[in-house]
């Protein structure tokens, strides 16, 4: 029985004791190429005016009661108009900071209110498109200008 025990730790000990086998670098085929992210998407491109009014219906119907200024936490339309495609699309994502507001949308009507949001001036839009970089139009704890931070207690 002894001899049995050390026969299989003798095998146990050799299997772990070898290493894969060699190849030869010369036939063993490259890697394959390390994937990278692509960069975000810009705008899907050129929007109608058509879109950018069915957009500013849906803003009204489901955005203007905190972006029209009941919200001192939401930034009003007009720094909305400020931000680009991407950074819209973003906030309406899934894992955005409007997340579960984007969730009462369909796609289209996601589609329409970014369109109404990143309009320019003569589609609808006001085409404000400088960054935003005064320190009064930020608070601490906001990603976004905010004109005062809401009571904690709400």
């Amino acid at each position: 029985m002894k001899r049995l025990h050390a026969l299989l730790a003798a095998t146990m000990l050799s299997a772990c004791a070898s290493g894969p086998p060699a190849t030869d670098t010369a036939t063993a085929p490259a890697p394959a190429p390390v994937q990278t992210a692509a960069a975000p998407q810009a705008a899907a491109g050129p929007v109608d005016a058509a879109e950018v009014a069915a957009g500013q219906k849906v803003f009204e119907t489901f955005c203007a009661a905190c972006h029209n200024g009941a919200d001192d936490t939401a930034p009003q339309i007009a720094t909305l108009h400020t931000f680009d495609h991407q950074r819209v699309s973003a906030a309406l994502s899934d894992q955005g900071l409007m997340a579960l507001q984007s969730k009462m949308l369909n796609p289209e009507q996601r589609k329409h209110v970014i369109a109404f949001i990143t309009a320019p001036v003569d589609m609808g839009g006001n085409g404000m498109r400088a960054v935003m970089t005064a320190k009064e139009e930020y608070r601490e704890g906001f990603a976004y200008p905010v004109r005062s931070a809401r009571d904690p207690r709400d």
